[in-house]
């Protein structure tokens, strides 16, 4: 596909923007669940569960978005599911019930599967190969930046204003300055679409997924990679708080120094992934996410908690970007069902972390948590080392036969 020269450095900004507001509803749920579960009096594993609600909703929306994106222009997808999110951080500042509050965020779910899918899916079709890790790791660098100014602005809002005003003041703004800075920068027809978009089109595309091996491999691996590292995410505040009894501006800090470190992360993948490869990088990443998340989780106290987390964050910065890259790379072709499907992996491991998080906390705590997390992510390197390839380096990898 041809790369459109007027894409510049601010063309690939408005992306990372986008790719970062999916993670603004994780940032402020995360610091005020605590608060959710005390205002409709249910339990901190039954609030988590508003993760599971949008997760849900994201994945099933992706696997529709593999047809969209054949049909539509992109670019107008981008748009709609950016403006869907003005529409939920509205809708959550007037919600009145806990079953009202998971209906709007199952909305905020289709917004993330259609924005998290579009501007993976753009940067594979404006940018050069050589350069597309390097735009991956930087939609992932605003990514971690959200959390870095997300949780203080957070914190300042819902201690001032209440939890509910915390997800309008926080989202809104950032929302509409990346819609107007996507509308500006990201040419029109930047993709080419279907002229039939026929359904016999669409299943090719997701058949062509779904028969190749290294391309499923990248999608488990990314299930199970983020599901550990969404142990972070999704409870990361309440363990700290409820564990250690810190308060939230403490953990808003914290955040800050582990958004840090997931940029630094994102910063060195691009040379590590030149000097090692994407395969065997992501591999490493994600036993390293794995075994830190695993030691945070049963720290003897809190500083070596966050120590560990931190490292986690780390080791999280450069698998998130990395198999990015890989996952993009196996069906050049069909980059828009690719990373439609990609998304749909990212979002389930965000729901596998809140539903076996939820289960296991209120049954067996905290640090049976970590060890079962820990787990699936030892798992995922262990699809990526076995069953995945980089396409970029033929005859280097051999797949392992089925």
């Amino acid at each position: 596909m041809k790369n459109d020269t007027r894409v510049d450095r601010w063309g690939v900004l408005s992306l990372a923007l986008s790719r970062g507001v999916t993670n603004i509803p994780i940032v402020v749920l995360g610091l005020v669940l605590i608060e959710i579960a005390n205002t409709f009096d249910v339990s901190v594993g039954m609030a988590g569960q508003l993760t599971t609600a949008f997760s849900i909703v994201a994945i099933l929306f992706s696997l529709i978005m593999g047809i969209l994106a054949v049909r539509f222009d992109h670019r107008k997808l981008l748009l709609l599911g950016l403006g869907l999110y003005v529409v939920v951080a509205a809708a959550v500042y007037l919600v009145g019930s806990f079953p009202l509050l998971l209906l709007i965020l199952g909305l905020s779910g289709v917004a993330t599967a259609v924005v998290i899918s579009m501007p993976n899916a753009l940067i594979g079709e404006l940018l050069p190969v050589e350069r597309r890790t390097g735009a991956y790791g930087i939609t992932l660098v605003v990514v971690a930046l959200m959390f870095l100014f997300g949780a203080p602005a957070t914190d300042m809002i819902s201690s001032n204003y209440g939890w509910r005003s915390a997800m309008l003041w926080v989202m809104t703004p950032i929302t509409l300055l990346t819609l107007g800075m996507v509308a500006w920068k990201i040419p029109k027809g930047a993709n080419v679409v279907s002229s039939s978009g026929s359904l016999s089109e669409v299943l090719s595309g997701l058949k062509e997924v779904a028969k190749s091996t290294s391309a499923l491999a990248c999608l488990i691996g990314t299930i199970l990679g983020m599901a550990t590292f969404n142990v972070f995410l999704v409870y990361g505040a309440s363990f700290w708080r409820q564990v250690y009894s810190v308060s939230s501006s403490f953990v808003s800090l914290v955040i800050i120094f582990a958004s840090t470190s997931y940029i630094v992360g994102c910063v060195v993948t691009a040379p590590l992934t030149n000097r090692l490869g994407r395969k065997p990088l992501t591999v490493a990443s994600t036993i390293a996410c794995a075994i830190f998340t695993i030691a945070a989780i049963n720290s003897p106290d809190i500083w070596w908690s966050i120590f560990f987390s931190l490292t986690g964050c780390l080791a999280g910065g450069i698998m998130g970007t990395v198999s990015t890259s890989l996952t993009a790379e196996q069906l050049p072709k069909q980059v828009g069902a690719m990373m439609s499907a990609h998304s749909a992996a990212i979002n389930m491991g965000a729901m596998v972390a809140s539903i076996i998080g939820g289960f296991v906390i209120v049954s067996f705590g905290y640090s049976i948590f970590g060890i079962v997390m820990g787990g699936a992510g030892v798992l995922g390197a262990l699809v990526f080392q076995w069953l995945s390839v980089d396409p970029t380096k033929p005859r280097v990898a051999k797949r392992s036969p089925p």
